[in-house]
């Protein structure tokens, strides 16, 4: 079977990305204000007061940091060791971890489609066969019968009798075994660089999520009581589940 076009797929994860990229737009820094200063805190040292300078903290917000690493990994190391130049560094391996698998993604993805054109220029050319739109099955049908009508009379007998091809202009012929066998290298070719590229896309959105667990990791480690990544058992039944606790540490 044709393994999935990944054009939608891509399409998702792009506007998954523009989504929290928009997202991180709003996300701010929430630093004490002017007048949570030590001096006006002693000149007014009511509850309220205290109260916010306990629920405040200098870093960036957690969540902020969070996100910036689920889109681009290392990007919320870097803003988080604005604060904490100790830290300074940590994301980069990640980030460049990032661009070479976004980098073979794309390469393996544009070789697939160049060995799409070419064995189906290969197939108009020998066996006369061309499909208008999307044709993934019919590709499909090309490589394992040698004619439209021997591929007609297969799923008759198959009592597949709606997926024949009756239309003339879907009509294909292969001189002999050998130039349809050519046909087949060049088409396992193409669905062999399209499956590594999904692959290798999968990849890429483990690193994501795995920037972004290592910030949370660095912000626990700099603020003790803060936001948290865990694995806790399913309650009846067999398996792990992800708790994300993203509240902000208190100094």
């Amino acid at each position: 079977m044709n393994a999935p076009r990944p054009t939608l797929a891509w399409a998702l994860v792009l506007a998954l990305l523009l989504g929290g990229a928009s997202t991180l737009q709003a996300a701010r820094f929430k630093r004490p204000a002017k007048a949570d200063t030590a001096d006006s805190l002693r000149l007014d040292p009511s509850p309220l007061a205290s109260k916010v300078s306990e629920d405040q903290w200098a870093g960036p917000r957690p969540t902020g940091l969070f996100l910036r690493s689920l889109v681009v990994p290392g990007w919320g190391q870097a803003v988080l060791a604005r604060s904490r130049p100790e830290l300074r560094g940590k994301g980069k391996t990640g980030f460049w971890l990032d661009v070479g698998l976004a980098t073979g993604a794309w390469a393996l993805l544009r070789h697939s489609r160049i060995k799409e054109a070419e064995y189906q220029s290969y197939a108009l050319r020998v066996a006369g066969a061309r499909r208008h739109g999307d044709g993934s099955d019919y590709w499909v049908a090309v490589s394992n019968h040698l004619s439209r009508a021997a591929y007609n009379q297969a799923m008759l007998e198959s009592n597949g009798w709606n997926q024949r091809y009756l239309d003339p202009a879907d009509d294909w012929s292969w001189p002999s075994s050998a130039e349809q066998n050519r046909y087949r290298d060049l088409r396992a070719v193409s669905e062999k660089a399209l499956s590594q590229s999904l692959a290798v896309g999968g990849a890429l959105f483990i690193n994501h999520v795995l920037s972004a667990a290592q910030t949370l990791r660095l912000v626990r480690q700099a603020e003790p009581g803060g936001p948290a990544l865990t694995a806790l058992p399913v309650p009846g039944g067999v398996g792990l589940a992800l708790s994300l606790d993203l509240s902000t540490p208190r100094p």
